[in-house]
């Protein structure tokens, strides 16, 4: 790396858990700034967060691949960019699953909470 830039094609997160308070202020887990770089997340639980539990910015290609995201204060999931879920489950948020702005793809069969947001990164109704 140089600086906060990031030069690496693809990152895996591999049977990675991650537990945050509810009570904390931050999010669980953040993916910022990886630009095109390939971030996979496959088989990992990320549980807790006092704001959401992933938050994605700055990051367009994003695939969450057996994933599962629960019990956050906010929402499961909150994206500024378009990712990937696949066979994946958003659950027991405070809010609701996803608020994705840039839109999401679903893959296989995902269990997510619903929300007011679309896969195409627009709100309902």
């Amino acid at each position: 790396t140089k600086g906060d830039e990031n030069y690496f094609e693809s990152i895996t997160f591999l049977s990675v858990e991650v537990h945050c308070p509810r009570k904390s202020t931050k999010d669980a887990f953040e993916i910022h700034d990886c630009g095109p770089a390939k971030v996979l997340l496959m088989c990992c639980e990320i549980v807790g967060g006092g704001a959401d539990g992933l938050f994605i910015n700055n990051s367009t290609n994003v695939h969450l691949l057996e994933t599962d995201i629960s019990l956050p204060h906010g929402r499961g999931i909150l994206a500024n960019d378009h990712f990937v879920i696949e066979e994946s489950a958003v659950y027991n948020c405070g809010a609701y699953g996803i608020e994705g702005r840039g839109g999401w793809d679903e893959r296989g069969d995902n269990h997510i909470q619903p929300g007011p947001w679309t896969a195409q990164g627009g709100r309902r109704g």
